[in-house]
């Protein structure tokens, strides 16, 4: 497997306990990523898709194996310094859009960039650049609540892309979406891919969509394969 990866893991496994059972979920996952590369994840429901995407994410941490971001280790961290990576180098989007209901969007889109630290004027200013690239500078002021589904998507998606992320890990995007829907935010995302650089790394249980990525892996019985 190759080391050079921007995000990488290596023997990755995931054990829950319940009860008195000890129930594995995910076993010896090797897994690299390139800069800009397009990888969709596929398997069935409860397969451990989603695990796999926040152990790779940071947001939890392996029973055996590791994670590396950047060339950093991430279970040698604390959590503040999971934290800081994951601002700096992660974008995550999920099936359910999860903006904050009391900011509108050009709020939310700046939030990653203002929890940097970045000057507040010049963090909106970037998210309304970004929000008026994907279709939405009328809807700059507007609150989540006023948002079609599909514009809400596409709010979470350039969220996630505002810091212009190493990586973008996207459990289930279109999930939620008319088929009609879905497809022009699959295509916003491939056009931002390309433009901004950002890896992709897809969920999906949409094989149409799946197809269209570099490279597609199927996650069975707690093992990862290239398809």
């Amino acid at each position: 497997m190759s080391q050079s990866g921007i995000l990488h893991c290596q023997q990755l496994g995931m054990t829950y306990t319940e009860g008195p059972n000890d129930v594995e979920v995910l076993s010896n996952i090797n897994l690299s990523i390139e800069k800009g590369e397009r990888i969709a994840i596929v398997g069935a429901s409860g397969s451990g898709k989603s695990t796999l995407l926040h152990l790779l994410g940071g947001l939890d941490l392996p029973s055996t194996g590791s994670v590396w971001v950047d060339g950093q280790e991430l279970s040698r961290m604390s959590d503040k310094k999971r934290g800081l990576i994951r601002n700096q180098y992660l974008g995550f989007v999920y099936q359910f859009h999860h903006l904050l209901p009391e900011f509108t969007a050009v709020e939310n889109v700046a939030m990653p960039l203002l929890i940097r630290g970045e000057d507040t004027s010049l963090a909106k200013a970037k998210a309304s650049e970004l929000l008026e690239e994907i279709g939405l500078s009328h809807r700059l002021e507007h609150r989540p609540v006023e948002l079609s589904g599909g514009e809400r998507q596409r709010a979470a998606i350039a969220r996630a892309l505002v810091t212009e992320p190493n990586v973008v890990l996207a459990d289930e995007p279109t999930g939620n979406l008319d088929e009609n829907t879905a497809q022009s935010v699959f295509e916003m995302m491939m056009s931002l891919n390309e433009r901004i650089g950002t890896a992709l790394v897809m969920v999906t249980h949409d094989t149409g969509l799946a197809n269209k990525m570099d490279k597609r892996y199927h996650l069975e019985l707690g093992t990862l394969t290239q398809s």
